[in-house]
């Protein structure tokens, strides 16, 4: 529809013939210590044939010595072209061996600190008891000539509703980003029941936090509606889903059933988000 079917294959094709240039030059690189081995069994079976022969008188007594290296060499040969083929293969692919080994250590890193980090969040858990306060903020793009908020002043009463209007670049979405500390300010700050948030207190912050995006991506398979809004949570158990209303007697559980008669899915059952 839009005429841009060359569009992804342009973008890979860089990496494609990247990749398909290492594999044959791994190929090529495996299959040379194969002949290399090779022609030094050979090349050494010619040097003892020579030797041989300016060393004895009569070469027929040296006929079962050379049967000898010859049959050695045959025999030993495919464990040696094995041997260096597997070395060649384990060096070929030790750069691929380095970024996994260096993916794992960050993921193991990144687990340990995020288990600190959620006792940390559970020990310095945020108050919000009265109201959000966004004080003297004022903050510009960096490609932006002017800031697209400045000065800008607003207090949000806890269990109350409001709705930001305004024309596309007036600052709706830098508003609710700074309000969920994605993003600091160059001046003002964000205060909580009084109390401004603080870069250490962010991330207990968000744990506190409910956030429905503008544009969302679900994947196309079938899934179950715990599962969409617990999705931080790899087995929920009955009580996370009383805790996020998934009950039977939820407005979420009701419309889901009303949805499976209608189309003659199951209620837990939801697709394509």
């Amino acid at each position: 529809i839009l005429g841009q079917d060359e569009a992804y294959p342009k973008r890979f094709s860089i990496w494609s013939a990247l990749y398909v240039k290492n594999q044959w030059i791994g190929a090529a690189v495996n299959l040379v210590p194969r002949y290399a081995i090779e022609s030094i069994a050979f090349g050494s079976i010619i040097v003892v044939v020579l030797y041989l022969l300016a060393t004895r008188k009569d070469f027929n007594d040296a006929i079962p010595l050379l049967v000898l290296y010859a049959f050695t060499a045959y025999r030993l040969l495919p464990a040696f072209q094995q041997l260096f083929s597997s070395a060649t293969q384990i060096r070929f692919n030790l750069s691929s061996l380095e970024v996994v080994e260096e993916k794992l250590k960050t993921a193991e890193s990144t687990h340990v600190r995020d288990a600190k980090l959620r006792v940390s969040v559970n020990k310095d858990r945020v108050s919000f008891e009265r109201e959000i306060e966004l004080r003297n903020i004022r903050f510009a793009y960096s490609t932006a000539r002017v800031p697209v908020l400045d000065h800008f002043n607003l207090t949000i009463p806890r269990n109350s509703t409001i709705a930001l209007v305004g024309s596309t670049g007036a600052g709706k979405t830098t508003i609710v980003d700074i309000i969920l500390g994605l993003m600091k300010p160059q001046q003002g700050s964000l205060f909580v029941d009084g109390i401004p948030l603080v870069a250490a207190k962010v991330t207990a912050w968000q744990k506190q936090l409910g956030y429905v995006p503008q544009h969302i991506y679900l994947s196309d398979y079938s899934t179950t509606a715990s599962r969409r809004i617990l999705h931080s949570v790899c087995s929920p158990n009955k009580s996370k889903w009383i805790e996020c209303g998934m009950h039977r007697e939820s407005p979420i559980w009701t419309s889901l059933f009303v949805r499976s008669c209608l189309t003659g899915m199951t209620p837990w059952w939801v697709s394509v988000g």
